[in-house]
């Protein structure tokens, strides 16, 4: 597949690399639009901001919709075909943050497209807490 690789300031490329493999608790998105957002162009423009310099060839993005292509051990709530949206922040779940709902100081904080895959690829993989269904159909504007 084709995704959108950081290699440092100003050096961003289409490459092939593999598809991802669902984990436990995951999902695979086909992605269908990527948004890119303000923290992606400090990337591209200057050094690294929230890339650790370790994760070079990082797929870049974490503004996405997508459709779930396959669901990984232990998943509820998703089927395939479901519609869905999603955060840039993971979290555990499991540390003493995330145990009181205030999930935006895990202290074991992933984030797509700076620690882990993006969106800027034809597929990625997220934990199910970071997915959302799109639930609304649009209005058929066209009468």
């Amino acid at each position: 597949m084709k995704a959108l690789r950081w290699h440092g300031n100003r050096d961003v490329c289409f490459e092939d690399v593999p598809e991802p493999e669902t984990g436990t608790g995951q999902v695979k998105l086909k992605i269908n639009l990527a948004g890119i957002c303000g923290a992606d162009l400090k990337e591209y423009l200057d050094d690294p901001v929230t890339i650790a310099v370790d994760k070079a060839l990082i797929t870049l993005g974490h503004e996405f919709a997508g459709e779930v292509m396959a669901l990984g051990k232990d998943v509820t709530g998703f089927g395939i075909g479901d519609r869905v949206t999603g955060l840039g922040r993971w979290y555990c779940g499991y540390c003493h943050y995330c145990k009181k709902g205030m999930y935006n100081l895990c202290l074991n904080e992933p984030f797509t497209g700076s620690t882990e895959a993006g969106c800027m690829a034809e597929y990625m993989v997220a934990p199910t807490n970071m997915v959302s269904k799109v639930l609304l159909e649009a209005p058929n504007l066209r009468k």
